[in-house]
Formats: structure tokens, C-alpha cells, sequence
């Protein structure tokens, strides 16, 4: 969602990309794999995803629990994503885009709000 006209984004359902991860610890979107397009057998089926975009989150809140929760000692946004698709991996579990479900999402340009100790996440 456009955070000045609020006008909302979607993709046209023949392409889509999933969570990804740069060495240096950022999330980035990447291509589905070739090996999991075959996998998968059709364009609207599940897709897995190596990692998730925080805003994008949705599991059982048990599961949730489970997992551990997010990292009390993370103090910003920013790396929770990451560490949360790295513990569902670990713990035997599988991250999944769905295709055809629809978020919006607004992403201001700003902060509206100041972090502990001023840090920032991007």
C-alpha cells in the first residue's frame, strides 16, 4: 500500500518471488527455484520459501509458541524475520508462500517513532 495515496499493489498472478537472505543478514526477495517449481506442480500451489518478510507472518499461535516466540533481547525490527525463518527450518517445519493469498502492507518512507540507543534497521 502506497503510504501517501494509499493506492494498494498486486502482482498479476503469473509471477511472484519468495523470501531470501544476503550473507551480510538482510532480507531480499529471490526467484522460486526451478527445482521448486517442479516441485510444487502448479502455479497456485504452495511455494516454500528459504525466509518470510515480518509484516507477511501468519502461523497458529501455538506453533508460534512452540517455535519460542521472537527474541526478547531484539529490541528493533529488522532481524526477526530472519531468525524466526531460520528456527523454523531447524526446528523440522516449513515456510510456504501462498500464491494466491493478498496482504497489504504499509512501508513508510519515515519513522514516526524513535528506536532504543537510535538505531535504525534499514
Amino acid at each position: 500500500i502506497d503510504d501517501k495515496t494509499m493506492e494498494y499493489y498486486h502482482g498479476n498472478g503469473n509471477y511472484f518471488q519468495v523470501g531470501g537472505f544476503t550473507w551480510s543478514g538482510h532480507f531480499t526477495w529471490i526467484d522460486i527455484s526451478e527445482e521448486e517449481k517442479q516441485r510444487r506442480g502448479s502455479a497456485i500451489a504452495p511455494t516454500r520459501s528459504p525466509t518470510m518478510a515480518g509484516g507477511l507472518f501468519a502461523v497458529a499461535t501455538q506453533t508460534f509458541w512452540d517455535l519460542g516466540s521472537y527474541d526478547e533481547e531484539m529490541d528493533v525490527w529488522g532481524g526477526e524475520n530472519l531468525e524466526m525463518s531460520f528456527r523454523i527450518w531447524q526446528c523440522g517445519a516449513v515456510l510456504e508462500t501462498i500464491p494466491c493469498s493478498r496482504v497489504g502492507h504499509i512501508f513508510r518512507s519515515f519513522h514516526p517513532y524513535s528506536f532504543p540507543g537510535n538505531k535504525d534497521t534499514h
